[in-house]
């Protein structure tokens, strides 16, 4: 499995995971899968980005299953292909030619048109009304800023979305996802300033009027050992468990030559009082941390 994303689609039954597989020549195979390993159906193919983000977009008709929308982690230069959505088709479309599910391509960020870029990270953002805005934070040759770009999808069936705005030259702090916790209103993820990718959070509320988020707070969950091989990462994901705890998973090699192994860190977030005004902050509680070494195995994702 390339790409795991738990979600709503294709169907809002509790058990299920949707997964896109790599196949030969460079496409997906993107099907649901039960817990117990038996296949539920196939959807329709789309050909392989090199590591594409993927994100599970709820809409705003709650009776309606969430769109995913899969973007290039590294878009070239005039690559109009680079951002998918995969949704469902309305009914009284359907039949041989149009299946249940149906790839479509979205409008590719503004820069593709003109330069070659890379994801440095993204997140969403969620409004009153139910409607969600992607958020992406781009740079390009020798890791120049490109800034942030914002892309609102559709608010009702049939209109089209506002598409793509830039947001402000700044990135966002994350390296890679951010996660919203709606019990601290804030944004999760790994800092992008930090050298070992700690855990950081941040409020990017302000986004929504175009200005750049407050600097995160930023806590050390993982330090790798100062003696022996450096370990260098590979993978970094952060797990939202629900009730304030998360869990950090993190891919290593030990060494250029050194095998995989992943590092998992169960983790709370407590609000507590500081300071002689007693404003409220976050500490970061550890619940428990392993390590699993693997032989043969390449780790793509963990969930």
């Amino acid at each position: 499995m390339h790409e795991l994303e738990r979600s709503r689609w294709p169907w809002r039954h509790p058990g299920h995971v949707g997964a896109l597989q790599s196949t030969p020549h460079r496409r997906r195979q993107n099907s649901l899968h039960r817990h117990d390993g038996q296949r539920r159906r196939t959807c329709p193919h789309r050909a392989e980005p090199p590591q594409p983000m993927c994100l599970s977009i709820a809409q705003p008709d709650a009776d309606k299953e969430d769109s995913l929308y899969v973007l290039d982690a590294y878009p070239g230069k005039g690559d109009d292909g680079c951002f998918e959505v995969l949704e469902r088709t309305p009914r009284r479309f359907r039949c041989r030619m149009m299946p249940q599910w149906h790839w479509r391509l979205v409008p590719p960020p503004p820069f593709v048109s003109h330069r070659s870029a890379f994801i440095t990270s993204f997140t969403t953002m969620v409004d009153g009304d139910g409607c969600s805005t992607i958020y992406i934070s781009c740079a390009g040759a020798g890791g120049v800023d490109v800034g942030t770009y914002s892309y609102e999808t559709p608010r009702q069936e049939y209109r089209e979305p506002r598409g793509w705005r830039h947001v402000g030259e700044w990135m966002l702090p994350f390296r890679g996802r951010a996660h919203y916790a709606p019990e601290f209103n804030l944004w999760f993820g790994f800092s992008a300033s930090s050298p070992n990718d700690h855990l950081c959070a941040t409020d990017l509320s302000a986004m929504d009027g175009g200005r750049q988020p407050s600097e995160p707070t930023v806590w050390e969950d993982l330090n790798p050992p100062a003696q022996g091989e450096p370990w260098l990462p590979k993978q970094l994901e952060l797990l939202q468990l629900g009730g304030r705890k998360f869990l950090i998973a993190k891919t290593f090699t030990e060494g250029e030559r050194g095998g995989y192994f992943s590092v998992l860190t169960g983790v709370e977030m407590m609000a507590c009082a500081a300071g002689d005004h007693r404003q409220q902050t976050l500490e970061m509680v550890k619940h428990k941390c392993a390590r699993f070494v693997f032989t043969d195995e390449h780790i793509e994702r963990v969930l």
